[in-house]
């Protein structure tokens, strides 16, 4: 898949936010220890992971972010959906292709 990783600046410093190059609304990346680590999709249910990921979240009526804190704080507690910051500055970016997992199953039981 083409991902697009766009640096920006802001007062906090400079951010990265990896994208997906032709995004649909239920698509996310997920970020562990602040890097692109993992793809849910909510659209395209080809994996066991991304069609309990969208049952969580239709079943709480959910974003995505707060499923993560409930379901994988126990197993991993550095994994966040990264927004860009509200008033920042794009300095750069880059497109290239990577292949992200889906979120192990394990930690969404």
């Amino acid at each position: 898949m083409l991902l697009k990783t766009t640096t920006y600046r802001s007062l906090t410093g400079k951010k990265e936010i990896v994208r997906i190059q032709e995004r649909k609304d239920a698509q996310f990346i997920v970020y562990k220890n602040k890097k692109a680590a993992y793809f849910v999709d909510c659209v395209i249910l080809k994996s066991e992971s991304n069609r309990t990921s969208n049952n969580l979240i239709l079943k709480q009526r959910s974003p995505i972010d707060q499923v993560l804190k409930k379901y994988i704080k126990k197993n991993e507690g550095n994994l966040t959906v990264e927004t860009r910051p509200l008033s920042s500055i794009k300095v750069e970016a880059k497109t290239k292709k990577k292949l992200l997992k889906p979120i192990p199953l394990e930690w969404l039981n």
